[in-house]
């Protein structure tokens, strides 16, 4: 008579049986902890997102869209993602995503591509780098001179190509500057970024940030925003730079186009060798200014 063990002898019992299959089962579901993607207006750091993005960290918020550092999972890319807070901000975003694909400047943000994150527009950017131009100046180390010259004719150089190119950024200002990193020579390059209001129309001359927006502008005829105040913004920008302060007019209250008062430019924080010429390009500036008003 043959001992070979019957079916029942290699599978044990029944129930033994039943809650071995069901362990198998168990091991091949898929688990409900499973990654889903997240709404990027809630996601943080290390959660995946539509597109095969995962969060490196959030940037800011602002009132049309949120701004995060991400990683596209198939190459470790670091890019930032611009998302609209709500879909009927999406005809915005995708302006300002043509706007930007219209221009290849080295000192100017390249879009990489506009996609669609948890069902709302969004625009994949290159990371401008790890600091702005404005946490640079309020860093407990002043910017050298040589950084002030570096930095000063990038941004300049960026501003004459929006010109050149018949397009407005509306917005000049510190805070969307980027500094970061040319490729893998460690050398830092100036990045303007955020064209939010680059198609704002030019009636509108609330459009920007103070103290960088040209108090001037209802000065015009018709009051109207311009080529001038686009500069005005650099001017101040520039300024910033050397001094860590903006300009401030008269007593710093009144409305700048209601007094006959210089700007106060900080001019006693200039590079001593460089202060005259500073100044007279100032007065020059400011002539230039109220002529444009």
């Amino acid at each position: 008579m043959s001992t070979a063990p019957n079916v029942a002898q290699r599978i044990g019992s029944a129930p033994e049986f039943l809650e071995y299959m069901a362990l198998a089962e168990a091991e091949n579901r898929p688990s409900s902890s499973a990654p889903t993607n997240v709404d990027p207006s809630v996601a943080q750091r290390d959660d995946p997102l539509d597109g095969g993005l995962v969060v490196e960290r959030r940037l800011g918020r602002g009132s049309t869209a949120d701004v995060l550092l991400v990683r596209r999972e198939a190459d470790g890319e670091q890019l930032v993602l611009k998302v609209a807070i709500d879909e009927i901000h999406g005809d915005r975003l995708r302006d300002e995503a043509e706007l930007i694909a219209s221009l290849h400047h080295q000192n100017i943000v390249h879009v990489v591509d506009t996609i669609t994150v948890s069902g709302r527009t969004a625009m994949l950017m290159e990371w401008a780098g790890e600091q702005t131009l404005a946490s640079l100046i309020h860093s407990p180390t002043a910017l050298s001179l040589d950084l002030v010259r570096r930095y000063g004719d990038e941004l300049l150089h960026a501003v004459d190509y929006l010109e050149q190119k018949g397009v407005a950024h509306r917005d000049i200002k510190p805070d969307n500057i980027g500094i970061g990193a040319v490729g893998g020579s460690g050398r830092k390059r100036l990045v303007l970024f955020d064209f939010s209001l680059g198609r704002t129309p030019p009636e509108n001359i609330q459009a920007g940030t103070r103290p960088y927006l040209d108090p001037f502008l209802s000065t015009r005829r018709p009051p109207r925003w311009d080529l001038h105040a686009e500069r005005y913004a650099v001017a101040v920008t520039l300024n910033e730079m050397l001094t860590g302060a903006t300009p401030v007019w008269g007593d710093g209250l009144s409305d700048p186009a209601a007094t006959e008062d210089e700007a106060q430019i900080g001019s006693e924080r200039f590079e001593p060798s460089l202060r005259d010429g500073l100044v007279a390009l100032h007065r020059g500036f400011d002539e230039l200014i109220r002529a444009g008003a």
